[in-house]
């Protein structure tokens, strides 16, 4: 599965894909926003890669999401997030960081 790095380079937008990069260190775009075949990371706003903390606003589809500690994802109310499978840790979603469902 392809993983896909929140950076957050131009908002805090989930479904704008030059947020989301292919590495932890925020090199190369990822080339699109995630869906259910890829496995998601959202890093800590301390790592410096990553410019500002996701607010989802779009229904997504996502294979596995893991939030690091530090690393901080807020959905609204309205939208819903889907996740298909598991990660090679046999984890759909772990959390060490913090998630915010309003």
């Amino acid at each position: 599965m392809p993983t896909a790095y929140w950076a957050g380079g131009t908002s805090t937008d989930t479904n704008t894909a030059a947020n989301w990069v292919d590495a932890a260190n925020g090199t190369n775009p990822f080339g699109s926003v995630p869906d259910g075949n890829d496995d998601v990371i959202i890093q800590s706003t301390s790592n410096s890669n990553v410019d500002r903390n996701p607010i989802q606003n779009a229904a997504h589809t996502f294979n596995s999401i893991v939030i690091e500690s530090g690393g901080h994802w807020t959905a609204d109310g309205t939208n819903h997030l889907t996740l298909n499978g598991e990660n090679g840790s046999d984890f759909a979603f772990a959390i060490d960081g913090t998630y915010t469902h309003s």
